[in-house]
């Protein structure tokens, strides 16, 4: 029979914990005894109490995980992950999933190009540059949600208003704050910036293309295969765990961006570094007000600054109706507190 054509992806695996005592070291030491590596988590930091999450890297096509054959002396994508979740069972119970994708129940899921980020408080930003076009009624009812903006500074904050639901957040973990800034983001570039739980993410879009991904999160305990002595395992953990993160951030492209100097320079690599995000502290270095950090760490909202706005969902024919009859939606009204100007963004570069 042909084999399929191979669909590498991420594979994940959710075990329950509990009375059978699955925890992240039972659940590593079954995995690896099939000379496989990956990533492990205890479900409590990332949102989901009463899980042992597991990912690896395999096939989707075939449903095979990639692992390191001691006796051809390589790596293959060769190893059933029915025969990897069977051994779970037989451990832990029938209290286990594997998949690129998992439905924890509850509405709780994991997408295959989603994060481990399930639970928690959540909020979310578009930070971009000052534009006097910005048709963010018109966005609001393309991206399904309504939106709050302010000119801060000389900067355009926007988040979704109201909170988002759980369903939602399940594909959009930035709260559609993504296609805003695509949207919106013109030539110059935008952020986006969002955190869930004990993740924080930020991200540097221009023309509509992502050029910088930060993240900071619960740390990931390494899967050691059973045959780890081997010279050519070390080597093989090594890839595959750097596939299975975000990888790292020297913010070559935040620097660019923002002219940064030396020194500013220094300090921004010295925050990505940190293992807790320190947005306020990101948002001083790339002189941004300091206003936009209070509202991501939820000191404020948007909607307390007198110059917000808020942009209804609207169809198509309520915006041209509105157009029209002269009602339309109005340019945003300047910051009141703002400085001289002195951005140093780099626009349309």
């Amino acid at each position: 029979m042909a084999r399929n054509k191979m669909q590498v992806s991420e594979i994940r695996f959710a075990v329950r914990s509990g009375a059978a005592g699955a925890d992240v070291s039972r659940v590593a030491s079954i995995i690896g005894s099939f000379d496989v590596t990956g990533l492990v988590i205890d479900g409590a930091r990332v949102g989901a109490p009463g899980w042992v999450f597991a990912r690896t890297l395999g096939d989707t096509a075939d449903e095979t995980l990639l692992y390191f054959d001691a006796e051809q002396d390589a790596t293959a994508f060769l190893l059933p992950w029915k025969t990897v979740h069977d051994a779970l069972v037989d451990a832990f119970g029938d209290g286990v999933l594997v998949g690129a994708e998992l439905d924890l129940g509850n509405g709780q899921k994991v997408l295959e190009n989603g994060l481990f980020a399930l639970g928690g408080e959540h909020a979310s930003l578009a930070v971009l540059a000052h534009q006097s076009d910005h048709q963010f009624a018109g966005y609001a009812s393309g991206s399904k949600r309504a939106l709050v903006a302010a000119r801060v500074g000389e900067w355009v904050a926007v988040s979704g208003h109201g909170r988002a639901t759980e369903a939602d957040l399940v594909e959009n973990l930035d709260d559609r704050m993504w296609e805003i800034a695509a949207a919106a983001g013109g030539r110059s570039p935008a952020l986006v910036l969002w955190r869930r739980g004990e993740f924080t993410h930020a991200a540097l879009l221009h023309k509509g293309d992502v050029h910088q991904r930060l993240l900071w999160g619960p740390d990931w305990t390494v899967i050691e295969p059973a045959s780890l002595h081997r010279h050519e395992l070390r080597e093989f953990v090594a890839v595959v765990t750097a596939d299975l993160s975000l990888g790292e951030s020297d913010g070559a492209e935040l620097i660019k961006r923002f002219g940064l100097d030396q020194q500013q320079a220094v300090h921004l690599r010295a925050l990505i570094r940190r293992p807790v995000a320190d947005i306020p502290g990101l948002l001083e270095i790339l002189d941004l007000p300091a206003v936009i950090g209070e509202v991501f760490t939820g000191a404020c909202s948007l909607t307390d600054l007198p110059q917000a706005r808020v942009f209804p969902v609207r169809t198509l024919k309520e915006l041209a109706k509105a157009e029209f009859s002269g009602n339309g939606a109005e340019p945003l009204p300047p910051d009141p507190a703002a400085a001289p100007p002195g951005r140093r963004w780099r626009r349309g570069s």
